[in-house]
C-alpha cells in the first residue's frame, strides 16, 4: 500500500472529489480514506512550516518560494473575497520573481518585490501587503538568531518564527489540519528534549534534526467514518464489506515469496513452523486468505496488473480459476472526467 499510496490518493480525489483540484478550493469531508498514514514531513501544512523556517537559514530555490507563495496555512486575510484578491497578487508576484531570473530567493528579495510601488507611490500589481508585513517581521527576527543554541532554545525560536509568519493562523483549520498542528507540537517537544545529547547546534543543523524527526514520524489523522476504505491486504483479512475489490494479485506477488529471518538458521525456522520461511506453508496460508476474501462481501473483484514497467506480469494462479469480467461490465456508466469536459468545451 505504501508503494502506491500517492497515485491512489490522487486518483480517488480526481474521481470522487474533483472539486478539490480547483484553485483555492476549500477543504472538506471526503468520501474515501486510506488507512496507511504518511510521514509528517510530507503533509502540505508541515512542508510550508519547513519552507518558512528554511528562509531563516539561507536563500531557497525559486520553485520552493513559488510553492510557498501559493500555499495555504500562512499570512492569508480572513475573508474569502480578500483571499481571492490576495491569491491573484501572489500569482503575479511569483511570475515577477521568475521573470527576474534568480535561482535562489532570500528574505530581502521577497520583501523588496512584495512592497514595490510605482512612481506615483501606488503599489505595483504584484505587491502584497500581507507578504511584505510578514517578511519584514521575519527579517527583524533573523537578526536575533544566535550562531549556535541548544535544541530547547531553537524550538522556542522556531515557534516564534512561525507565529510571526502567521503559520496555521488566520485561515480556519479543519480537523485534519488541527491534528497536524498538534502533531507538529509533539515533534517540537521531542526535539526540545534532545539538548542533552546533541549539544549546541547551528541553525542548519537544528533544522536538519527537526526535519529528520518529522520524516520519521508517521501521522494518520482521525477522520469520520467514510464509505470507501482503502486497506492493506492483511488489514482487510477477517472483515466484512458491502463490496470488495482486491488489487495487485499478479503471479509474483500472490502467493508472496518466502522471506525467512536472515539471523536464524532456515532449518530451525522450518522445524519450529515460523511464518514466511517455507513455500508450501506460504502457499497454504495465501490460499486460505484468498478464500476468506471471497467470503468477505457479496460482490468481490480480484484484479492484477499486466505490466510493471517493461516487465510483463501474469495473473496469480490462486485467482485464475475465477470467471473473467470485462472492464465495461464493472464500469457501465463511465463518463468523461471534468478535465475532458473542459477540453471538449474549449471553443
Amino acid at each position: 500500500l505504501a508503494a502506491v499510496r500517492a497515485p491512489l490518493a490522487n486518483t480517488l480525489a480526481r474521481i470522487l472529489d474533483p472539486s478539490s483540484f480547483r484553485p483555492g478550493a476549500q477543504r472538506g469531508s471526503r468520501s474515501w480514506n486510506i488507512s496507511l498514514g504518511r510521514r509528517l514531513a510530507d503533509y502540505p501544512l508541515v512542508r510550508t512550516a519547513f519552507d518558512l523556517l528554511q528562509l531563516a537559514h539561507s536563500p531557497v530555490a525559486l520553485d520552493t518560494v513559488s510553492g510557498l507563495l501559493l500555499a495555504d496555512g500562512w499570512a492569508w486575510p480572513r475573508s474569502a473575497a480578500a483571499q481571492r484578491m490576495e491569491r491573484n497578487r501572489r500569482a503575479l508576484l511569483e511570475r515577477k520573481l521568475r521573470a527576474n531570473g534568480d535561482e535562489l530567493i532570500d528574505l530581502g528579495t521577497l520583501r523588496f518585490e512584495a512592497s514595490r510601488v510605482n512612481e506615483d507611490s501606488s503599489p505595483v500589481a504584484w505587491a502584497s501587503a500581507e507578504i511584505s508585513a510578514r517578511v519584514q517581521g521575519l527579517v527583524d527576527l533573523r537578526r536575533e538568531l544566535p550562531a549556535t543554541a541548544e535544541c530547547g532554545d531553537w524550538a522556542a525560536r522556531f515557534t516564534r518564527w512561525l507565529k510571526e509568519a502567521q503559520w496555521a493562523g488566520r485561515m480556519g483549520l479543519d480537523s485534519e489540519q488541527y491534528q497536524l498542528v498538534e502533531a507538529w507540537q509533539d515533534v517540537l517537544s521531542v526535539f526540545s528534549s534532545l539538548g542533552d545529547f546533541s549539544g549546541r547546534l547551528a541553525l542548519g543543523e537544528a533544522l536538519e534534526l527537526l526535519r529528520s524527526l518529522a520524516q520519521e514520524t508517521v501521522f494518520q489523522p482521525a477522520l469520520p467514518e467514510t464509505p470507501v476504505q482503502v486497506l492493506g491486504l492483511y488489514e482487510a483479512n477477517g472483515q466484512q464489506f458491502d463490496f470488495l475489490w482486491v488489487m495487485g494479485l499478479h503471479d509474483q506477488a500472490w502467493p508472496p515469496p518466502v522471506q525467512p529471518d536472515p539471523f536464524i538458521p532456515l532449518v530451525l525456522q522450518r522445524r519450529a513452523g515460523m511464518p514466511h520461511c517455507d513455500p508450501q506453508q506460504e502457499l497454504a496460508a495465501t490460499r486460505e486468505m484468498t478464500e476468506q476474501l471471497c467470503r468477505a462481501a457479496a460482490t468481490v473483484v480480484f484484479s492484477h496488473p499486466q505490466h510493471q514497467g517493461d516487465e510483463k506480469l501474469a495473473c496469480s494462479p490462486l485467482i485464475r480459476h475465477f470467471p473473467s469480467v470485462d472492464r465495461q461490465q464493472l464500469l457501465p456508466l463511465e463518463e468523461p472526467g471534468w478535465h475532458e469536459l473542459i477540453g471538449a468545451s474549449a471553443q
